[in-house]
């Protein structure tokens, strides 16, 4: 039997080899098991908002079919795009925001919370000075999803939607909040006001009323 201290070690050339193996496996393997991780992300998002969307049908009706009378962070952070609408424009700063108005249908704060949400840099309301931070639409305001407001400025009600398979409800808050996909690649979970919540791509997301980028963030 041989003694331990005469075991052979390994070359140089022996290990340069197992680490350029080690190299090309995880190259290999690297992106398949982060597709996966964005696979099982954007599953949990998706149980959320259909969780939120029945929060939302249970909602109205409790009120005669009618959609919140609320908001999204962005818009109670700057009500300057609703002058179209100023019923609801002028109610904005004391409005309760969606997760606050829906809390008694969905009884859990955490489905508001995407997995995605991972946070990134943001400006200062109403500047071009980036934050010295990197942050989530969910730790800074509660809520990784925004809400179709225009259901609430138009008092939209449930039987006067034209097509509410076609009509968000609620979606990611897009922008930079979703750190995981660069921009070209970026997609939205979404759910609809007949409550189906599907995955879709940037400009798919925005042929459905989806519109809510940090300003100088694409």
């Amino acid at each position: 039997m041989k003694d331990k201290s005469q075991r052979r070690a390994f070359t140089l050339v022996e290990m340069l080899v197992v680490i350029g193996i080690v190299s090309v496996l995880d190259s290999i393997l690297f992106p398949v098991f982060a597709r996966a991780r964005n696979a099982a992300r954007t599953s949990a998002c998706l149980s959320n908002l259909h969780q939120i969307g029945l929060g939302v049908a249970m909602y109205t009706a409790d009120y005669d079919e009618r959609y919140s009378w609320a908001v999204d962070p962005f818009i109670q952070l700057d009500a300057s795009d609703w002058a179209d609408f100023p019923a609801y424009q002028s109610a904005i700063p004391v409005l309760p925001m969606i997760q606050v108005a829906l809390a008694p249908y969905t009884r859990s704060r955490e489905v508001f919370h995407c997995p995605s949400g991972t946070g990134a840099p943001s400006l200062f309301p109403g500047s071009d000075e980036v934050t010295p931070f990197v942050t989530s639409s969910y730790s800074a305001f509660g809520t990784s999803y925004y809400y179709n407001s225009l259901l609430a400025a138009e008092q939209q009600t449930v039987e006067s939607l034209p097509n509410p398979a076609q009509t968000a409800t609620l979606f990611d808050g897009a922008g930079s909040w979703h750190g995981d996909l660069e921009v070209p690649l970026r997609r939205y979970n979404i759910v609809f006001a007949d409550n189906h919540a599907k995955n879709l791509s940037r400009a798919e997301a925005a042929g459905v009323g989806v519109s809510h980028p940090i300003p100088g963030y694409p």
